[in-house]
C-alpha cells in the first residue's frame, strides 16, 4: 500500500460504494477516470466531477447527465481530451467555443460535433490545425468555397487534398492559388493536379525533379507522366508503375522497354483496356492480353494487332458484350459464315443477340424467327437496321416500344403507321417519321397534328423544305409559316392558306407575296395589322385599308400618311376594336373638323377612352356623347372642360360636386356655373370666379341666405370654410381609422345640401364684380342691389343699353339719367338712346353727337315732342323730323313746339298748318 498510495485509496473508495465525498474527490484529482467508482450522488457533484475531468477529460463519460449537458464542465474534459466530446450531451456539442476547444485538442472530435457546426469555418479551421482530412467531413458547401481554401491553406497546407471536385476541376483558380500560393508546396501541387496534369508544369523545379513528389503526383493523376521532368522518370519501373496504375493510359507516356513489359502491359490493361494501343513489342501480339483487354471493354478491338483481331477466341470475346460489337470485327468475321455459326453454337442458338447479329446480315430472315423472338425489341432492331418497314412484321410488344419504332421511322417514315396509338402521338418518333419522309405526316396521331411546338421543331430541323409537312404545320398555327424554305414561303398556295388562319403570317411570305393583292386582302381580312408587312404599293390600296382598319382600327398605323386623313378610313379605325391605339394615326386635319368629331364619338359610341380623350380635347361640349362611365371619368371630363367649361354640363352629378373641377370649368367659362351642384353654386369663390369670366353668370348662383354682417365673425367667413369644414366631417372617419384622408382635389364630391349664409357686403362685391364684367348682370340682382344707384351706374357704364332695366324710382330722377348718360361723356348713343326712351328730356344731358343722331331725337321727341329743343341746329332743320315731332304733340301745344325748330322752318306752310289747332 506505501508503494503505491492511490491503489489504496481506490480500494477504500471501494469499500465505502464511493459515498465519501473527500475520498472520491481525492481520488479523481489524481486520476480523473476514478469518478467511475463514485455513488450516482457524486456523479452529479459538480466540483467533484469538474476535478475528474480536469484530470482527465474521458472521465465525463462516468458524469452524471445533468452535468454532461454542462458546457463549462464539457470545455474542461475536452480542452485534455477532445475525444471526450462523444460522451456530451447534445447541448455541448452544439456549442461552438466547446467544439472548438475539443477539435484544437483532437482532430476526431470534429466526428462528435452537431450537425449545425459541420459548416462553422471556425470549427472546421480549428479542426485543421491537428488534421488535414477533417475538410473531407465537412460540408460540401465548405469544400467548395474558395476563401474558405484559402484559409485552410494557411492553417494546414494538406487541406487543397480534401477539397470538393468542383474545386479541384478548376483550373483557373487553382493555377492562380499555384502561382501565388504553392508552386513550391508539395501537398498544393498534388491537390491541383487531380484533374489537370498540366498544372504540374506550375510547380517549383525543385519539386519537379523530386522523385518521391513525382511518385505522389503520379498516385493521384497518372497522366503526370507526361510532364516528367526527365526521361529516366519515364524509364523508371516504380515511377511507370505508379501512374499505370491510377490510370492505364499512362503507359503510352513510358518508355519504348517499359512499355513492352508483360506485368507493366497488364496492369494497363486492366486499368484501361483502351491502353492495349500503347502496348510495345511481343506483348502486342500476346493472345491472352488482347483477349483480357476485348473481354473488359469490346472498343480495345480496335487496337489489338490485326492478326488477333481476326482471331475467332477474340471475336467471340467481343460478342459476349453484345451483338452490337460484331461491327467491330473485321470483314472476315462478322460476314463469316463459319464464325457466325460458332457464335450461335456457342449460345445454343438462342441467344437474341445473336439472332440480332444474323438478322443484321439478312434482314429478310426475321419472317422466319418464332414468335417470341420476332416481338422481341433487339431482334427487331437488327433488321429495321436495314429496311423500317419490316415494323410490319413486329409484334405488338415492339409496336408500342418507343425505341423500336423510333429506329424504323428513322429508315422509313411511313413506318410510323404500324406503330402504336401512342408512340404515333409521341414528339420524338413523329418528328423522326416527317423528317425521313413527310408524306409520313398523315400517320401522325391527332395530338401532333395540333401541336405547335412539335411543327417548330421538325420545320427547323428540315428547314422548311417539306411542302406536306409544312401545309400540315399550318393547320395547328399559321405563323408556322416562318419555318418555311424561300422556296415554300414563296409558294402562293401555302402563303394563301396561312394568311387565311393567320393574317400576320404574311410577314414570312416571300416579298412578291407581300405585293399580290389578293393574298393581301386575305391577310387583311383576318387580321388587319398584317396590313404593316403588305407591300408599300398595297398599302395606299383604298380597298386593301378599308378592310385592314374595319378589321382592326390600330392597323392605320401602317397605313400611309395620305389614308390617314381620309375621313372615311379614319372613322373606320376609330370604331371598334382598336380604335384606341388608332387615335394617335389619324390625320391632324381631322380633328380640326367639328364633323368629324361627332362621327368619331359616333364610330366607337363614346366608350373607348382613348378617342374620347381626343375628341373632347379639341370639342369639350361632346362630352356629352361619351359613355356614363366615361362621363365619370375625371381624367376625360377634365381634358373636356379645359377645352369647353360649359362641357361639365355632361359630367357626372358627382364630378359635378368636385369643388376643384368645378373651379377648372369655371376658370375657361363661367356660365358653367349653371352646371355645378346646388352646394357649389352658394360658393362665393366659385361664384366670384364665374362672375369674373361672365357677369352673366350670376344667373346661377343660387340663391343667398343673408345675415348681417355683425355675425360675419361668428360663422365661417365664407361658404367655402363650410365647404371645407363639409369635407374635413366626411374625412375624420378615414382619419380615424388610420387611413390617409382623401384631399378635395381628388375628386371627392361635396355631398348632401350645404345651406350657405353670405353677408350683404360679400353679395355686394359679388354683384359689383359680375355688372363690371358684363352689365347685363344687373337682371339678376336682388331688389336691393338693383336700387343701388352705384351698381346700377356701374352696370349702364358696362353696357349703356341696360338703362331700361334699372328701377322707375331711379329712372325717374333726373340727376341719375344725367348721371347715366354722362358716363361715356354724353356720347354713348346706345346709352343716351335708352335714357331718351325712358325719358325724352335726357336728351338735354347728352353731347353733341347724340343730339345730332336722328335716330336718338326721333326716341325722344315720340317720348316728349318738346325734347326737340335740345336737338342740334341741323336737326332742328329738319323738315321731316320737326313734322314728327307736331304728329305727337297735343294740338294745344303745337305752336309752342314749332317755335323750337329753325327760323326757316317757322316759316314753313306746310308746317305752320300742321301746328294749327
Amino acid at each position: 500500500l506505501e508503494a503505491n498510495p492511490h491503489d489504496a485509496l481506490l480500494r477504500r473508495v471501494l469499500e465505502t460504494g464511493g459515498r465519501d465525498r473527500d475520498m472520491v474527490l481525492a481520488a479523481v484529482m489524481h486520476d480523473g477516470l476514478a469518478l467511475e467508482l463514485a455513488c450516482e450522488e457524486l456523479r452529479g457533484d459538480y466540483f467533484v466531477v469538474l476535478a475528474a475531468v480536469s484530470s482527465n477529460g474521458d472521465a465525463l463519460r462516468f458524469a452524471a447527465n445533468t452535468l454532461r449537458e454542462d458546457c463549462q464542465i464539457v470545455k474542461q474534459a475536452v480542452s485534455l481530451s477532445g475525444a471526450a466530446l462523444q460522451y456530451a450531451s447534445r447541448t455541448p456539442k452544439a456549442d461552438r467555443e466547446v467544439v472548438i476547444a475539443a477539435v484544437s485538442q483532437s482532430a476526431a472530435a470534429f466526428d462528435f460535433a452537431d450537425d449545425s457546426l459541420r459548416t462553422d469555418r471556425g470549427v472546421i479551421r480549428a479542426a485543421l490545425s491537428r488534421r488535414a482530412a477533417v475538410l473531407s467531413d465537412a460540408s460540401d458547401e465548405l469544400r467548395e468555397d474558395r476563401d474558405f481554401l484559402l484559409e485552410a491553406l494557411s492553417v494546414n497546407s494538406q487541406s487543397l487534398l480534401y477539397a470538393a471536385d468542383s474545386v479541384l476541376r478548376d483550373s483557373v483558380w487553382l493555377r492562380a492559388v499555384l502561382t501565388t500560393l504553392g508552386h513550391n508546396n508539395r501537398h498544393v501541387v498534388e491537390a491541383a493536379i487531380t484533374f489537370d496534369d498540366s498544372l504540374f508544369l506550375l510547380a517549383d523545379e525543385a519539386l519537379k525533379v523530386d522523385r518521391s513528389f513525382f511518385i505522389a503526383c503520379l498516385a493521384r493523376n497518372g497522366e503526370v507522366l507526361k510532364h516528367a521532368p526527365t526521361t529516366a522518370l519515364q524509364q523508371d519501373r516504380e515511377v511507370v508503375w505508379t501512374a499505370v496504375k491510377q490510370t492505364g493510359r499512362a503507359l503510352r507516356y513510358a518508355s519504348e522497354e517499359l512499355r513492352a513489359d508483360p506485368e507493366l502491359a497488364k496492369l494497363a490493361v486492366r486499368g484501361d483496356p483502351m491502353a492495349l494501343e500503347w502496348v510495345a513489342g511481343d506483348c502486342r501480339r500476346d493472345r491472352q492480353l488482347v483477349l483480357e483487354a476485348v473481354t473488359r471493354d469490346p472498343e480495345a478491338i480496335r487496337v489489338a494487332a490485326p492478326a488477333l483481331q481476326a482471331d475467332h477466341a477474340v471475336g467471340l470475346a467481343t460478342l459476349a458484350h453484345g451483338a452490337k460489337h460484331l461491327q467491330k470485327l473485321p470483314q472476315a468475321l462478322s460476314h463469316g459464315p463459319e464464325f457466325l455459326a460458332k457464335a450461335l453454337i456457342a449460345t445454343g442458338g438462342c441467344d437474341r443477340d445473336l439472332a440480332t447479329a444474323a438478322v443484321l446480315q439478312h434482314a429478310p430472315n426475321i419472317q422466319f424467327l418464332a414468335e417470341g423472338l420476332r416481338d422481341d425489341r433487339w431482334v427487331m432492331f437488327a433488321a429495321l437496321n436495314s429496311d423500317g418497314m419490316l415494323l410490319g412484321f413486329g409484334g405488338p410488344s415492339v409496336r408500342n416500344d418507343r425505341d423500336v419504332v423510333l429506329a424504323a421511322v428513322q429508315k422509313a417514315g411511313r413506318a410510323l403507321d404500324f406503330a402504336s396509338e401512342s408512340l404515333r402521338n409521341d414528339v420524338t418518333v413523329g418528328s423522326a417519321a416527317v423528317l425521313q419522309d413527310d408524306s409520313s405526316v398523315e400517320f401522325l396521331g391527332e395530338e401532333l397534328k395540333s401541336s405547335v411546338p412539335f411543327f417548330e421543331d421538325t420545320l427547323r430541323a428540315c428547314q422548311g423544305s417539306r411542302r406536306r409537312l409544312l401545309l400540315a404545320a399550318l393547320e395547328a398555327d399559321a405563323a408556322l409559316l416562318r419555318y418555311g424554305s424561300q422556296e415554300n414561303r414563296a409558294d402562293r398556295n401555302i402563303v394563301l392558306e396561312a394568311v387565311g388562319l393567320n393574317g400576320e403570317a404574311l410577314l414570312h411570305a416571300s416579298l412578291g407575296l407581300r405585293a399580290d393583292r389578293e393574298v393581301v386582302f386575305v391577310a387583311v381580312h383576318n387580321n388587319g395589322l398584317a396590313l404593316q408587312f403588305a407591300d408599300l404599293a398595297l398599302r395606299h390600296d383604298l380597298d386593301v385599308v378599308r378592310v385592314a382598319v374595319q378589321q382592326n382600327g390600330a392597323a392605320i398605323r401602317y397605313v400611309e400618311p395620305a389614308l390617314r386623313s381620309d375621313r372615311e378610313i379614319a372613322l373606320l379605325a376609330l370604331s371598334p376594336p382598336g380604335g384606341d391605339q388608332a387615335v394617335g394615326f389619324v390625320g391632324t386635319a381631322l380633328w380640326q373638323d367639328p364633323d368629324f368629331l361627332v362621327q368619331a364619338m359616333i364610330a366607337n359610341g363614346g366608350a373607348d377612352r382613348q378617342v374620347v380623350l381626343t375628341v373632347v380635347g379639341q370639342d369639350g361640349l361632346l362630352l356629352s356623347m361619351a359613355t356614363e362611365t366615361l362621363r365619370a371619368d375625371r381624367g376625360v371630363v377634365q381634358t373636356a372642360i379645359d377645352q369647353n367649361g360649359l362641357a361639365l354640363e355632361f359630367a357626372s352629378e358627382e364630378l359635378r360636386q368636385d369643388f376643384y373641377l368645378v373651379q377648372s370649368a369655371l376658370q375657361h367659362c363661367g356660365l358653367a356655373l349653371r352646371f355645378a351642384s346646388d352646394a357649389l353654386r352658394s360658393s362665393p369663390t366659385l361664384v366670384k370666379l364665374a362672375v369674373q369670366q361672365d357677369g352673366l353668370s350670376l344667373e346661377f348662383m343660387r340663391t343667398p341666405l343673408l345675415r348681417p354682417p355683425k355675425e360675419k365673425s361668428d360663422t365661417p367667413e365664407n361658404a367655402d370654410s363650410q365647404i371645407e369644414q363639409q369635407q374635413q366631417q366626411q374625412q375624420q372617419p378615414q382619419q380615424q381609422n388610420g387611413e390617409p384622408p382623401k384631399l378635395l382635389d381628388e375628386g371627392k364630391p361635396i355631398e348632401g345640401k350645404v345651406e350657405v349664409e353670405v353677408d350683404a357686403e360679400t353679395y355686394r362685391e359679388i354683384s359689383r364684380v359680375a355688372i363690371e364684367n358684363d352689365g347685363r348682370a344687373i337682371q339678376f340682382l336682388r331688389q336691393e342691389e338693383r336700387l343701388d344707384r352705384t351698381i346700377v351706374l356701374a352696370a349702364v357704364r358696362q353696357n349703356g343699353s341696360v338703362l331700361d332695366q334699372a328701377p322707375q324710382e331711379l329712372l325717374q330722377d333726373d340727376a341719375f339719367l344725367e348721371a347715366a348718360v354722362d358716363l361715356s361723356g354724353g356720347e354713348d348713343a346706345e346709352a343716351v338712346l335708352d335714357a331718351v326712351n325712358i325719358k325724352g328730356v335726357a336728351l338735354r344731358f347728352a353731347g353733341p353727337g347724340p343730339r345730332a343722331n336722328r335716330r336718338v331725337v326721333l326716341a325722344a321727341i315720340h317720348n316728349d315732342p318738346f325734347s326737340l329743343r335740345y336737338a342740334s341746329d341741323v336737326l332742328k332743320d329738319d323738315k321731316a323730323l320737326v313734322l314728327e315731332a307736331l304728329r305727337h304733340t297735343p294740338s294745344a301745344s303745337k305752336r309752342a313746339l314749332l317755335e323750337l325748330a329753325s327760323d326757316r322752318l317757322q316759316q314753313d306752310v306746310a308746317l305752320v298748318v300742321e301746328s294749327l289747332p
